[in-house]
């Protein structure tokens, strides 16, 4: 799952929790209220009476607004924003015709290319639109020149898949050795 889709899911699921947890102490003190009870945690006349006697010019009114404002917008980026694309197109002659390959995909075979190359142990990768980048782990202590090795093992097979648009490829190498 991509961040971004991790993070709209995130606040999704808490603005529900907020909006239920209010619904639900709203038809609390409403049954109470037809009931004749006494409040059980919002004490609704003096709530009213309270807002009956401010005025626009009231700091709190003004920065509950500006509040309002500021989480409703932040909620509409969160929910318009674009993540990372799930599907990169492929090259083409034929017209009309299109091939993807999903990013996934892309990750899991630039990652079997990485770890394909003597001396990585594992291999991560993200791609997005325009770049791959690979963070392999080694057990040598010395790895030499297994950066470039991986970097150019990763390079040479995404342009073998003809991608529509073109992929640097980024590379990294962790020493997980003693």
């Amino acid at each position: 799952m991509s961040p971004m889709r991790a993070i709209n899911r995130i606040v999704a699921a808490l603005v529900a929790l907020v909006l239920l947890g209010a619904s639900a102490i709203t038809l609390v003190e409403i049954a109470l209220a037809a009931l004749g009870k006494s409040p059980w945690i919002v004490n609704h006349t003096t709530l009213a009476n309270d807002l009956h006697h401010r005025v626009w010019q009231d700091g709190w009114v003004r920065f509950a607004g500006a509040s309002a404002v500021i989480v409703g917008l932040l909620l509409l980026y969160v929910a318009f924003r674009r993540g990372a694309p799930t599907d990169l197109p492929l090259q083409t002659d034929e017209p009309g015709v299109t091939f993807t390959v999903t990013r996934k995909s892309l990750e899991s075979y630039a990652a079997g290319i990485a770890e394909s190359e003597t001396g990585v142990d594992s291999a991560s990768v993200k791609a997005r639109k325009a770049r791959v980048t690979v963070t392999a782990s080694t057990m040598l202590l010395d790895p030499g020149d297994l950066e470039q090795r991986v970097q150019a093992a990763v390079a040479a097979h995404l342009g073998n898949l003809h991608l529509a648009h073109p992929v640097n490829t980024a590379v990294s190498v962790r020493n997980r050795g003693n």
